[in-house]
């Protein structure tokens, strides 16, 4: 149940990107500084791609084995 919670959570995000990118600007402000004023800038073309990976290896992470002797070897390991 709660790997479902968790792929929606990161699903959501990436649906509505795909809805509304016609819609978004061609410059995205990805980083504020100190003051609240924008700093950082990324076209969308680079920003939505990094976003899904990102957001795949997030989800892979969390998801970990699903076997629990899987677990334990991996404990064992690290």
């Amino acid at each position: 149940m709660n790997r479902i919670i968790a792929l929606v959570i990161l699903l959501v995000p990436i649906l509505m990107g795909i809805y509304a990118y016609q819609d978004l600007p061609d410059q995205l402000t990805i980083h504020f500084g100190p003051t609240g004023e924008p700093d950082g800038y990324q076209s969308k073309q680079t920003f939505f791609p990094a976003y899904v990976l990102l957001s795949a290896i997030v989800m892979g992470v969390a998801a970990g084995p699903e076997d629990r002797s899987q677990k334990r070897k991996l404990r064992e390991v690290c």
